[in-house]
């Protein structure tokens, strides 16, 4: 089974009706059991307390790319379950958060590739 959950506290029509007016702690996106999953141009901020911005559980052969998140006090990926695996995290401006990824404990070495990031330590203009 799959779950596809995308979180929106700016967007009262998303389900057609209002949320509370406090902070919304979800992920901007969260898969479980997914499989040849492509993000692109992801953009989402958090607020204090928020995991992760995008947390995939179980989920094989993922890219996400070209993301730019905009201030955040947590992780951008999540990843959880021994089932994860072909997870790349490619050319995205990471730059305005406060760590790239974190990987729970059963997931496997290697599970996670990234290439071309801008991360948060990368904030110096080049000359």
């Amino acid at each position: 089974m799959s779950l596809f959950a995308v979180s929106s506290s700016r967007s009262s029509s998303l389900l057609g009706s209002s949320w509370p007016d406090q902070p919304d702690k979800r992920p901007a996106l969260l898969l479980d059991d997914a499989q040849k999953v492509k993000v692109f141009d992801l953009k989402a901020q958090s607020v204090a307390r928020t995991t992760a911005l995008v947390w995939l559980r179980q989920t094989n052969a993922a890219l996400i790319s070209g993301c730019q998140p905009g201030l955040a006090e947590c992780a951008f990926l999540r990843v959880e379950g021994p089932a994860s695996s072909g997870i790349a995290l490619l050319g995205n401006d990471l730059t305005h958060i406060a760590r790239i990824a974190e990987c729970a404990p059963e997931v496997l070495a290697g599970a996670l590739l990234q290439a071309g990031n801008l991360d948060p330590q990368a904030t110096k203009v080049m000359r």
